[in-house]
């Protein structure tokens, strides 16, 4: 199984992700976070070097993720996002996925912008938000037609919204890979 997180910041996709691998066979998981490519001082690099390491540090995700679908005989294909803001690269995974039969799960994590903002603690998560939410509304449909499965789950702030969805989620996720 391969578990490809994407989106905004602090919508609830880490620890979404976090509690849905407990769930599943660690063995035969593999999860890319391009978060987890950043440097330790990332936090303190300007709003520039940031926004560029974020895109370089997808891009090498991205890629990972794609080669895993072609060589790895995973069969099950993880999208958690929470904005699509990359939905035409996305097309990419989605195709490589069909053509060697995997299972591909769309998962969309939604928190409003004020949330986000509360979590962030300070921190200023906005500047994007216009742009990627625009091609959110764009690219949805074409990528929720590719998807086996489709799913948005609501967060406001409560890790129990985000529980009730993972036993679910997980049962179904583990009955596709026995088919």
């Amino acid at each position: 199984m391969i578990l490809f997180t994407s989106g905004f910041p602090y919508a609830g996709k880490t620890e979404f992700a976090k509690r849905l691998c407990q769930r599943l066979d660690q063995q035969h998981l593999i999860h890319i976070n391009p978060k987890d490519l950043y440097p330790e001082d990332f936090d303190a690099l300007s709003e520039e070097e940031q926004q560029a390491t974020g895109i370089v540090a997808w891009e090498m995700a991205f890629e990972k993720t794609d080669k895993c679908i072609v060589k790895l005989p995973n069969k099950v294909l993880i999208i958690l996002d929470t904005c699509c803001s990359s939905a035409y690269q996305m097309t990419q995974l989605f195709m490589d996925a069909k053509i060697r039969e995997h299972d591909i799960y769309l998962i969309y994590v939604n928190a409003s912008l004020e949330k986000r903002t509360e979590l962030a603690a300070g921190k200023n998560i906005s500047k994007f938000e216009g742009k990627y939410a625009s091609n959110f509304q764009q690219s949805l449909p074409e990528l929720k037609h590719m998807s086996d499965h489709f799913l948005v789950i609501n967060n406001n702030g409560s890790l129990s919204e985000l529980d009730e969805n993972i036993s679910p989620l997980a049962a179904k996720i583990i009955e596709s890979r026995k088919n």
